[in-house]
């Protein structure tokens, strides 16, 4: 498929209907070419796309190019939570490795890792905030107590203008695009279709026990929620291969089931 040309006529499109942004339609504006491929934000490299629209541009530059970037932004504008999540890390992973210095900086150590800069950065905060520095309680009354100013965050009159937009932008959408937005119950949640799984303990003498739920074991065999985690599904435990484990168990199988439940 010819990705290339599906987004070119989606940005000529647009930019044919010479669109503006009014409180009648909403409108985001979109950077022809992406901010990390060095497109700038001159007028000829903007353009004003619907939501869906935008979600979809993001998307086919993510079939152009294969960038990240683009995907992280299609799989979080879509409403696909989990997976953004980890194309997230991704990124962090990438940029860590190929450009990030961990406590480094460009042309030596990080100066908050001097314990004699950190010793003047707390004296310098202490002077200007007081004893318990900008973690005291006189500081924070100071920040909240600004913040309720008129055109503070917690200013009433801000959160109900910020309300009323949210409220609007979400009215003007179609169905499709209050979809695509948003996460929904029931099919798109990870563990739709299972119940509570049970527990089938088999101790060394082959001898199997079942236990109805994560609480029924733990209260009858004494074991923790995090013993479960670590050892369940895992096979025979053996304290020398798994020393949390415990001798206790040495010999011990933890085998977890799900349930899928008939959906009507």
């Amino acid at each position: 498929m010819n990705w290339t040309s599906i987004y070119d006529n989606l940005i000529q499109r647009a930019k044919s209907e010479s669109r503006t942004r009014s409180n009648e339609t909403y409108y985001e504006r979109h950077h022809i070419i992406p901010r990390y491929m060095n497109g700038s934000d001159d007028e000829e490299n903007l353009v004003l796309l619907t939501f869906r629209e935008h979600v979809i541009a993001h998307y086919l530059l993510w079939r152009m190019y294969g960038n990240k970037e683009d995907q992280l932004m299609y799989k979080m504008r879509s409403g696909q939570r989990e997976e953004a999540q980890r194309v997230r890390v991704e990124l962090a992973v990438e940029a860590n490795r190929n450009g990030g210095n961990g406590f480094w900086k460009k042309g030596g150590w990080n100066p908050m890792k001097d314990p004699a800069l950190v010793k003047k950065s707390l004296e310098t905060k202490i002077k200007k905030y007081g004893k318990g520095g900008i973690y005291s309680k006189a500081h924070y009354d100071n920040v909240i107590a600004a913040m309720k100013k008129p055109g503070g965050l917690h200013d009433p009159l801000t959160i109900a203008k910020a309300t009323a937009a949210k409220r609007k932008q979400i009215d003007n959408m179609t169905p499709e695009e209050r979809k695509a937005r948003f996460s929904q119950p029931g099919e798109l949640n990870g563990n739709w279709g299972i119940s509570k799984g049970y527990y089938i303990v088999i101790d060394p003498d082959g001898n199997e026990y079942r236990y109805e739920s994560q609480d029924h074991i733990m209260e009858s065999l004494g074991v923790s929620q995090s013993f479960l985690v670590r050892n369940r599904n895992t096979g025979v435990l053996n304290s020398t291969s798994r020393k949390k484990a415990g001798r206790k168990w040495n010999g011990w199988t933890f085998n977890y089931y799900k349930v899928r439940r008939k959906i009507k």
